[in-house]
């Protein structure tokens, strides 16, 4: 009971931390620790969790990227008269042959590394391209161009971004401009969807070497899938679009993507767990060194504080920032990162300064003394 009370009123109190801190079990230090480091990440958690993968789609500057899913799901993957057929088996996402993209007449290619060609097709509302669709095969290298897929789908990524230049000038430096569209691309284990707004460009130059430099290109809202967690229903894309309900249809991608989307959510939940842990470890240790720092100055007049002691006392300071910073990430979730370290540093400098003043331990004694008097 009394340690509970001693946790309360510490909470606000620097007094009470002050002369009973130092007193308390280690394992209470410890359990206050990791208290308060829970309580700040609750709101990181809260916000990694209610992430899905189909936010990038309801994005009001894309409004165009449902339409173009569902035209996509009706022209190319409609049922039994699907011109391409895109299935989920044991985790990896397969073409079947005769049903890829090279194989429709109306696709596009573009040129990367080796002279291989990649086809792509173009969707968009009323003959206005808004997205460009593809499957990028590792397999298909016939000499080692790439160490690894991802370095394929950068050089994929960037030619698409430059097929489609503006007529505007060549700047000073020889950059021209392009449109850029949201890009959809498909591999055997995962999937990149990058959403652009509708006015999105970038500035690229060809080098004599033929690399592309890219420049003021355009952000994007995007996420990376894989197929592990896609439930049986929606492994075969070729049954997303409903002629009888062609609404449904949009309901489908959303809920691929969400599945698609979960690995990469929990892995980003744990990494931003460690580092977000970490970081509020070593604002708790530095915090504890400079109260050890302050104590050896000659104008304090605590005596020397070890670094024992000062981790002690600020712990059971931090609770009540660990509180302060929750609240305060709700309420404006930009300050996730540094509300915690705002507030802890705030309490530590009031708490050292009074330590350092010696006026806590010796109160009590004074106050006797000139009730005598």
């Amino acid at each position: 009971m009394n340690t509970l009370k001693f946790l309360l009123r510490g909470l606000f109190s620097n007094e009470v931390i002050i002369k009973e801190g130092r007193k308390q079990k280690w394992w209470l230090t410890v359990l206050v620790l990791l208290l308060s480091i829970l309580i700040s990440l609750i709101p990181a958690f809260v916000s990694i969790l209610n992430t899905n993968g189909s936010a990038v789609i309801t994005n009001s500057m894309t409004q165009n990227v449902d339409y173009s899913l569902e035209r996509f799901s009706f022209e190319y993957l409609n049922g039994d008269e699907a011109k391409i057929v895109l299935k989920i088996e044991d985790g990896k996402m397969k073409m079947e042959e005769g049903k890829t993209f090279s194989d429709i007449d109306t696709a596009k290619k573009i040129t990367i590394k080796g002279d291989e060609e990649i086809s792509y097709i173009e969707i968009g509302r009323e003959n206005q391209t808004t997205m460009l669709i593809s499957y990028i095969d590792f397999s298909v290298q016939k000499n080692p161009t790439y160490n690894n897929i991802n370095e394929k789908m950068v050089d994929v990524r960037n030619a698409l971004a430059v097929s489609y230049p503006t007529a505007e000038p060549k700047d000073s430096e020889g950059f021209q401009v392009s449109k850029m569209y949201t890009t959809l691309l498909f591999t055997e284990d995962f999937f990149y969807f990058h959403v652009y707004p509708n006015d999105a460009t970038t500035k690229f130059l060809v080098q004599p070497d033929g690399t592309l430099s890219l420049k003021e290109t355009a952000s994007a809202s995007g996420m990376t899938g894989v197929y592990s967690d896609v439930e049986t229903r929606n492994r075969n894309l070729t049954t997303f679009f409903n002629s009888s309900m062609p609404s449904q249809t949009m309901e489908r991608w959303k809920t691929f993507f969400d599945q698609a989307y979960q690995p990469t959510k929990m892995s980003n939940l744990m990494l931003n767990s460690i580092i977000y842990a970490s970081l509020n470890v070593l604002v708790v240790l530095i915090m504890a060194l400079t109260v050890v720092i302050m104590s050896r100055f000659k104008s304090a007049q605590c005596g020397k504080v070890g670094f024992g002691g000062a981790l002690k006392l600020i712990t059971f300071a931090t609770l009540c920032p660990s509180l302060l910073a929750m609240l305060l990430a709700f309420i404006v979730p930009t300050m996730q990162s540094i509300g915690f370290l705002m507030f802890v540093g705030f309490r530590c400098i009031f708490l050292s300064t009074r330590l350092t003043r010696g006026e806590m331990a010796n109160a009590p004694a004074e106050k006797e003394s000139q009730k005598k008097k």
